[in-house]
């Protein structure tokens, strides 16, 4: 008997109208031979029925099979670390000259995240690529995968000390930093000012201090800004661009800021896929007594609270947090004057 149970050998035995043996059936009841023509036509075409139905459920079955290997594949590649492969750190050549560039190299590839340093638009500017693996099964469903890349949202502009310098008195800060905004059209500015508060130090001190004079050899040939001046531009900037700007001093920070931003970037697909399967769910279902701030029947803790919900907004970094804190010590403070300017 051959694999569709046309055997010549023996014949169907009766059947129910109508009835039409599964592929199971026909494989392990042997078929009797008939001397009908019409019997033969019968049971083959029967046979050959079962034998498609067989095969499609087979085809469903390996289509639910390639289906679940690419869901399973596609919630791996999203998964905190297993991520940081997907994302690429693009560094602006000019970065390659600060003294944190080697430094924030290494400690991105431990963490399998690929890096490249290329002539970028802008100086001294960073930006992040997601690569995304795209499946798709084909007819036989065999999974087949490309893969698809794009820059991602926010972008980083470096600037060192000096630099700074030269703009603030220049009076070109704010101005620089919208041209780079349009530039950049939709794209999300994080500014970073290297090594601003040494310059500072270096000023107030008699003779700017063994290590300070080493770092800052050059600050007697630029002009002298005061960190008046140096505030009231970071304020008009953030104002006027809503971009965040902050403060690092030393390569190990900036190194770190680098890998938190980037592992943050990589992280975005399975926030956003754990916000979709949580969202419908009351609120308390996902409450969680970890890192709260206890505020006392005093009032004690309330403006660490107030920071906390400050630092939750877009763009709102710690600095900036604390500068709103310092103005508008409450909500209640900051929702005055929101009215009052509505």
């Amino acid at each position: 008997m051959d694999d569709y149970g046309e055997d010549s050998q023996g014949e169907f035995p009766p059947v129910e109208f109508n009835y039409i043996p599964t592929a199971d059936e026909l494989i392990e009841k042997p078929v009797e031979s008939t001397s009908s023509t019409g019997g033969k036509s019968k049971n083959s075409k029967a046979a050959k029925a079962s034998d498609e139905q067989a095969l499609k459920r087979k085809w469903i079955r390996n289509r639910e099979k390639a289906e679940k290997l690419v869901a399973k594949t596609c919630r791996k590649n999203i998964q905190p670390g297993e991520c940081m492969e997907f994302v690429r750190v693009n560094f602006d050549e000019g970065i390659g000259e600060f003294d944190f560039y080697q430094e924030s190299v290494s400690l991105l590839e431990d963490a399998n995240v690929r890096t490249q340093k290329i002539p970028l638009i802008i100086p001294n500017y960073v930006n992040w690529t997601r690569f995304t693996e795209i499946h798709t099964i084909d007819n036989n469903n065999q999974v087949n995968t490309g893969i698809t890349e794009e820059t991602h949202g926010h972008v980083m502009i470096i600037w060192k000390w000096n630099e700074v310098v030269e703009k603030i008195h220049g009076q070109v800060f704010t101005e620089s930093l919208v041209n780079i905004s349009k530039i950049l059209q939709d794209k999300k500015l994080i500014v970073i000012l290297y090594q601003m508060k040494g310059y500072f130090a270096y000023h107030k001190s008699e003779n700017g201090g063994g290590k300070l004079k080493q770092k800052y050899d050059n600050i007697d040939l630029l002009p002298k800004i005061s960190r008046k001046e140096f505030e009231n531009a970071v304020v008009k900037t953030q104002i006027r661009l809503g971009c965040t700007i902050t403060l690092i001093e030393n390569s190990q920070d900036m190194s770190l800021s680098i890998f938190r931003y980037t592992k943050a970037i990589a992280e975005i697909p399975y926030k956003l896929m754990k916000e979709e399967g949580t969202k419908h769910l009351d609120f308390y279902a996902m409450d969680d007594n970890r890192n709260t701030i206890q505020v006392d029947s005093d009032g004690v803790g309330l403006k660490r609270l107030w920071l906390r919900q400050l630092c939750l907004f877009n763009n709102a970094s710690l600095p900036t947090a604390e500068a709103i804190c310092e103005i508008y010590p409450s909500p209640s403070r900051l929702m005055e004057r929101i009215n009052f300017l509505i």
